[in-house]
């Protein structure tokens, strides 16, 4: 209808998420030049760092100085946050999330938020496919990713279109750099606003909405920042309750760490894995509020004896002394749990 009509048009400008096959608009609309990865045009949807300094100054300022930060913090900071977005083929422009960015500047006092991932992270393709397929841990796309200019660049129906673009076309995954003599360029996360939104994402896909609504969003905030240990254990085994029986995931102690890591991440907590320090690694520390958390984790098999994988830990945690060289001024928790596999849920604790 519209090839037939093409006189009549003076511009036409068509955005969509994603390129099908069965929509056929690039196949049979011979006069649509597709400007998805050009060099021209990858500006056009965002703010370049040369327009946000131009022209948002001093809401910048503004915004440092409602945070106790520097200029020069605030928009580092900004730029690690809603940054990072590139729509061309060579990877050498990125642009900030013009809705984030607003929204920030806008709501200072409010912090570094995530605009993103209710404004965009979830459209309706993106949920249909999921509900097909399967996705890759979180952290596994945090990792460069080399493929086909080809592969990214596609026109295919839900079915048969790859988890990488599919995460490309609807924003989760970026180009980071271009491999101009193998045509291929390399993809991750465009900023850490999106890296998070992707673990909302897999927290929503493997919880299927059933985290009760006490224990999901900010509130975790709260949980970790003054709750009591009894309290957050108690919260914790709602969450890996919540979790389906069919192809249950948490197998390992490497699966229990990811999970409790995916939901803390959604949760606006940045966490580390494997921690080194001079006498060994730690499983999970982070901070929240005036706490700094060290977490040990156990698995415990159907044979194994609880309580001793329990003092395994509360003395890996003592000996190798996990935690103490970070955040020094914070309060500091180590905690040792012990994960059932026959009970499926956190059934010793211990500080240490």
């Amino acid at each position: 209808m519209l090839k037939r009509q093409s006189s009549r048009f003076r511009f036409m400008f068509v955005t969509g998420i994603c390129k099908y096959g069965t929509i056929d608009i690039f196949s049979s609309g011979s006069f649509i030049q597709d400007l998805s990865l050009s060099t021209k045009y990858g500006s056009l949807l965002g703010y370049t760092v040369q327009e946000v300094e131009k022209y948002f100054t001093p809401y910048i300022e503004n915004a440092a100085n409602i945070l106790y930060l520097s200029f020069d913090e605030c928009f580092a900071k900004m730029r690690r946050y809603y940054d990072g977005f590139c729509f061309e083929m060579y990877g050498k422009q990125h642009v900030f999330n013009p809705w984030s960015v607003l929204n920030f500047l806008a709501k200072p006092e409010d912090g570094f938020r995530n605009y993103w991932y209710k404004s965009s992270g979830k459209p309706t393709i993106l949920e249909q496919y999921i509900k097909k397929h399967s996705l890759k841990k979180p952290e596994d796309y945090g990792k460069d990713i080399l493929v086909s200019l080809d592969r990214i660049d596609c026109n295919q129906d839900l079915d048969s279109i790859s988890d990488v673009a599919m995460l490309n076309q609807t924003g989760y995954l970026t180009i980071k750099e271009a491999k101009v003599e193998s045509d291929a360029v390399i993809l991750n996360y465009p900023n850490y606003e999106v890296s998070k939104s992707m673990a909302q994402l897999f927290t929503d896909k493997v919880f299927s909405g059933q985290l009760p609504q006490e224990i999901i969003g900010e509130t975790a905030w709260d949980l970790f920042g003054s709750g009591e240990i009894k309290d957050i254990v108690a919260k914790l085994n709602q969450i890996f309750f919540a979790i389906d029986y069919q192809r249950y995931p948490v197998k390992d102690e490497a699966s229990v760490r990811s999970h409790l890591q995916m939901y803390l991440t959604a949760s606006n907590i940045q966490t580390k894995i494997e921690k080194h320090n001079a006498k060994g690694r730690s499983d999970l520390e982070f901070k929240v509020k005036d706490r700094y958390w060290v977490i040990e984790l156990k698995f415990a098999k159907e044979q194994d004896d609880p309580k001793k994988l329990l003092n395994e830990a509360t003395e890996q945690l003592k000996s190798r002394q996990y935690g103490e060289q970070n955040e020094t001024k914070l309060q500091h928790i180590r905690l040792a749990l012990v994960f059932s596999q026959k009970d499926r849920q956190f059934i010793e604790y211990a500080m240490s």
